[in-house]
């Protein structure tokens, strides 16, 4: 079971609140929240703040911090205004990229080696 931060009512709780906190925070960041929500004592509200596990976060090259889960890739949509982590058209733009580099790594042999070898064979050939 994972470590907590757990916020008691001055009577018995009759409803709970588990509050998740963000990449590489911990349960203790949102703990001053809870006075400064205003809330009656009527409500008699338990908070929770889990803490995340330790484990290495691929997009921020494996470092091993709190989270929820690991973040293999984001996306940026600018149209949108949206950030996905994870999702499937950041996959797409992966193979993109992908393919994009590999086109360009491809383009450079062409142009710095085998172009100056061919027109160096047809030099000579002519002056045969």
């Amino acid at each position: 079971m994972l470590s907590s931060v757990v916020i008691e009512p001055k009577k018995p709780a009759d409803s709970c609140v588990i509050w998740l906190h963000g990449l590489g925070a911990n349960g203790h960041d949102f703990e001053p929240i809870v006075p400064e929500l205003g809330l009656p004592d009527s409500l008699a509200t338990r908070f929770i703040f889990p803490h995340a596990p330790e484990m290495p976060v691929t997009i921020n090259g494996g470092m091993v911090m709190p989270a929820w889960y690991d973040i293999l890739e984001m996306n940026i949509d600018l149209i949108n205004q949206k950030i996905e982590f994870g999702a499937p058209s950041t996959q797409w733009w992966s193979q993109l990229a992908t393919a994009v580099a590999g086109g360009l790594a491809f383009a450079t042999v062409l142009t710095l080696v085998l172009t100056p070898c061919l027109l160096m064979l047809g030099r000579n050939k002519h002056q045969k």
